[in-house]
């Protein structure tokens, strides 16, 4: 399982609402990707967006990267929406999960 990382930071409060746009959009956009397993985000104290989104395998995450549309809002986040954005690609090493039993 391929995990990514994700930290953007809006540039100021007027680009809100299209920051917001933007999330939207390519989290429906990698939904449609085949190899998509989750994605969870959340807010962060500086207005951002810290993300975690999993793909199946480096061919799935390639897959969303790599589509036109993504391209279009990368260009547009760098050029006008963000102050800064950080990307980690990550290889899944291990998973533990605990469930507790409820009455």
């Amino acid at each position: 399982m391929i995990v990514l990382l994700f930290t953007v930071v809006p540039r100021d409060d007027s680009r809100r609402a299209e920051h917001e746009d933007m999330t939207r959009r390519m989290h429906a956009l990698a939904e449609a990707t085949p190899g998509f397993v989750d994605a969870e985000y959340y807010d962060r104290p500086d207005g951002g967006t810290f993300g975690v989104l999993r793909f199946e395998d480096e061919e799935a995450l390639a897959a969303w990267r790599d589509h036109p549309d993504h391209g279009d809002a990368h260009r547009r986040a760098v050029e006008d929406v963000y102050s800064r954005y950080r990307v980690e690609v990550c290889e899944r090493v291990r998973d533990a999960n605990f469930t507790a039993v409820t009455a």
